[in-house]
């Protein structure tokens, strides 16, 4: 199985995001600076940053005289699609809601009303 951490150490390495040193026994060898990539790469992960955008944001970070407007425009852009997969998640949340009224407890299979509107939802179109 691999870890979270590890699979954050292999793909920056296979895609050059970070420079991880290897021992003469093909481990890898982590130095202070490594670590402080990897955790940047990390935490940009769980942002929902591409693997394109971590690897702009490390170039923008080593040219610090230049404009903040690209980062800017770049978590605003996701702010965005986190507002759009919020509304998502309300619909499928009502949708579910919806569902769950379909059916009371106490009826067998066959009486399943959630089952008849899943069956039923794209002849009706609901």
């Amino acid at each position: 199985m691999i870890t979270p951490r590890l699979a954050i150490t292999s793909l920056a390495e296979k895609i050059q995001l970070a420079c991880i040193a290897r021992s003469e026994g093909n481990f890898r060898v982590y130095s202070e600076q490594t670590k402080q990539q990897l955790r940047f790469i990390k935490r940009c992960k769980t942002l929902g940053l591409t693997l394109v955008e971590i690897g702009q944001l490390q170039r923008l970070d080593h040219t610090p005289q230049t404009s903040c407007d690209k980062i800017n425009d770049m978590v605003n852009v996701h702010i965005q699609e986190v507002e759009a997969q919020i509304n998502e998640l309300i619909h499928l949340r009502e949708q579910l809601s919806a569902l769950g009224s379909c059916c009371a407890n106490n009826r067998t299979i066959e009486q399943c009303g959630i089952l008849e509107k899943i069956k039923h939802a794209y002849v009706d179109g609901s």
